[in-house]
């Protein structure tokens, strides 16, 4: 029996990740992550349930380009 071991893409990242990732202050993060609520278009890229938030890393990607380019 041969077995196929397929590698996946982390879909889901924590606030503390983005902080590593983009080189972000904690503050910066979570402001993003409300305007990505507040945002039509992100709302679903941010997952929040008790105290656990996690963020759709492709979608925050893509707002963060686009915050970027505004600012």
């Amino acid at each position: 029996m041969e077995i196929k071991v397929t590698e996946i893409q982390q879909l889901y990242v924590s606030p503390k990740t983005i902080c590593k990732a983009y080189s972000l202050g904690r503050n910066h993060v979570y402001m993003l992550l409300r305007d990505m609520k507040a945002s039509r278009r992100y709302r679903d890229g941010v997952v929040a349930y008790s105290k656990v938030i996690r963020v759709k890393l492709a979608v925050f990607d893509e707002f963060w380009r686009e915050y970027a380019a505004r600012h």
